[in-house]
């Protein structure tokens, strides 16, 4: 049906177009065409009968009652699964929908969105709009939410993602007083609403203590913030030589290690993956 309404649009553009070319060239001449077919239908319509008149009142409305539902009666899509062997599947549109609204849900500090998901013959597009808290990291939340929006559609559900555009908006930040000292003359109390600890430095000596790591040539961290904890993720691209497992294992024990015991925080969660450099 997608295609059927494309090939429609196209030759009813198409005749607008030649119509258009035709009035700039011969405007008179297509004045004078129009004015007689519209004498020729009146003539027409002057011997028609009354049964005639109501059977095109029937068809005109039957078109009419078609139209709109072409308009505004969604049709089930589907789109293809990747990686299906000998056969082929598809896969509807709403559990695509589905699966990115509750990656939404599931993303730190996300304080709303919503998603849009368009699909084509190759795989989907897929638009979110984001409100975030003020004390959000950019690039950390929305790093983590279109790895989270990948994972959920193509790895788990075997589509393509074609395009993955987010449109963002934050809280303004609170208007904070000028600090003025207590009446025991102590400093005052740091504003809950701000962060606890610094997201960036625990991201650069996460990523200079996994570099020292023998058989890391690159990595990607993504941190996610928590008042009193984080949730790591790490990509690791290793030499073609590497031992993957104990690579992986000292890689998460050092994470532990500089979480924890340097930063006094919480590991809520820890995620570690791995492509070999060939």
């Amino acid at each position: 049906m997608q295609g059927f309404n494309r090939l429609a649009m196209t030759i009813i553009a198409l005749a607008l177009a030649v119509l258009a070319i035709t009035i700039a060239l011969l405007p008179l001449q297509s004045f004078d065409l129009a004015l007689r077919s519209l004498q020729y239908l009146r003539a027409q319509a002057l011997i028609y009968s009354t049964t005639t008149r109501i059977v095109a009142g029937i068809g005109g409305l039957l078109l009419l009652g078609l139209a709109l539902a072409q308009m505004f009666i969604r049709q089930s899509q589907y789109v293809p699964v990747r990686n299906t062997g000998s056969g082929y599947a598809q896969l509807d549109l709403q559990t695509i929908q589905r699966a990115v609204d509750q990656a939404l849900g599931q993303a730190l500090d996300v304080r709303s969105g919503k998603a849009q998901v368009q699909g084509y013959g190759e795989g989907v597009a897929i638009y979110t709009e984001l409100e975030l808290h003020p004390t959000a990291h950019l690039n950390d939340t929305l790093a983590y939410l279109h790895q989270s929006i990948r994972e959920e559609v193509e790895e788990r559900l075997g589509v393509a993602i074609l395009t993955l555009k987010s449109k963002v908006k934050t809280q303004p930040y609170p208007n904070a007083p000028h600090s003025q000292p207590n009446e025991a003359g102590s400093a005052p109390e740091l504003d809950p609403r701000q962060p606890a600890w610094d997201l960036r430095e625990l991201r650069r000596r996460l990523e200079r203590g996994i570099l020292n790591q023998p058989n890391v040539v690159d990595l990607e961290v993504v941190l996610g913030y928590h008042p009193d904890g984080a949730s790591v993720f790490v990509q690791l691209f290793l030499e073609k030589t590497a031992p993957v497992p104990s690579t992986i294992a000292n890689v998460e024990r050092l994470i532990h290690t500089i979480v924890a015991d340097d930063f006094r925080l919480s590991v809520y969660e820890l995620r570690v993956t791995s492509q070999i450099i060939e």
